[in-house]
C-alpha cells in the first residue's frame, strides 16, 4: 500500500508544536491534523487526532482518546520514520511531501466493525469503525438518520470555531476519502455491516428465528479495494 505523507512546519518560539502531518493511505482515504510535537530533550513523536472524553484520570485531568491510529508496532514505526525523514529534510522551506510502502500500490484491505446505537430522539444510531491493511485504525465514524430515516455515514470531523452566514458551526473532516468512487465503496461497506449488524439483533429478539448468526469484530467482513 502506497503511504503519501505532507508535512508542514511550524516554527513558533516556546511551542511543543513543530508540525502538522496529513496522511493518504493508497491514494483513497486522507487522515489531516496528526502533530509533530517535541519534547523538552528535543525528542521528536507523533500526536494522533483525539477528541476529549468526559472522563479524569487520578490527576483529575481530563482523558483523550485517539480518534485514528497505527494499531501494530511495526506500522507505527515505519510511520514515525518516514514523517521525521519528511520532516527533517525540509531545511528551510515550509513544507515538505514524501512517499513510503508499495510504489504505487492503490490496493488496501479495509475491514469495518459498526456498533448499532438505540437511544431515543437521536439522530446517530451506529459507531463505525474501519482497519486499513490490518494495521491503522479509525474510530468516530457515525452513522446517522435523515429526515425520512434513511441511514448514511459521517466521517470524523471537528468544530473548527467559525460559523457560516447563517450563524451554524463549521466543522473540517479529521478522515475523508480523496477519491468518490471509494467513497461510495467504503459507505456501502458500512451500510451493509449496519444493516447485518441490526437484522441480527432482530434475529436475536424474535423468538422462533436461528439465533446462530453472529456479528462481530472478530468475524468482520474485509475487502481488498483497488
Amino acid at each position: 500500500m502506497q503511504i503519501d505523507i505532507d508535512v508542514r512546519k511550524i516554527e513558533k518560539e516556546g511551542s511543543s508544536l513543530v508540525g502538522f502531518v496529513n496522511v493518504t493511505f493508497a491514494q483513497k482515504l486522507r487522515v489531516d491534523g496528526i502533530k509533530l510535537m517535541k519534547l523538552k530533550d528535543g525528542q521528536l513523536f507523533l500526536s494522533m487526532p483525539s477528541y476529549k472524553t468526559n472522563q479524569k484520570d487520578e490527576n483529575g485531568k481530563d482523558i483523550y482518546k485517539d480518534i485514528c491510529f497505527p494499531r501494530v508496532r511495526e506500522f507505527k514505526d515505519d510511520l514515525t520514520e518516514a514523517v521525521l525523514e519528511c520532516y527533517l529534510g525540509i531545511g528551510g522551506e515550509k513544507s515538505g511531501q514524501m512517499t513510503f510502502g508499495e510504489p504505487s500500490g492503490d490496493l488496501m484491505q479495509v475491514n469495518v466493525s459498526v456498533t448499532p446505537i438505540r437511544k431515543d430522539n437521536s439522530k446517530i444510531v451506529g459507531l463505525a469503525s474501519i482497519t486499513l491493511n490490518n494495521a491503522f485504525r479509525i474510530n468516530n465514524i457515525v452513522i446517522r438518520q435523515d429526515a425520512k430515516g434513511k441511514p448514511f455515514v459521517s466521517m470524523p470531523s471537528y468544530r473548527t470555531g467559525k460559523q457560516d452566514e447563517n450563524g451554524k458551526d463549521l466543522y473540517k473532516d479529521i478522515c475523508y476519502s480523496v477519491k468518490k468512487d471509494f467513497t461510495k465503496t467504503l459507505n456501502r461497506m458500512i451500510l451493509d455491516k449496519y444493516a447485518a449488524v441490526t437484522e441480527t439483533e432482530l434475529e436475536k429478539k424474535v423468538p422462533g428465528i436461528q439465533k446462530d448468526i453472529r456479528v462481530d469484530e472478530k468475524t468482520e467482513p474485509s475487502m481488498a479495494i483497488r
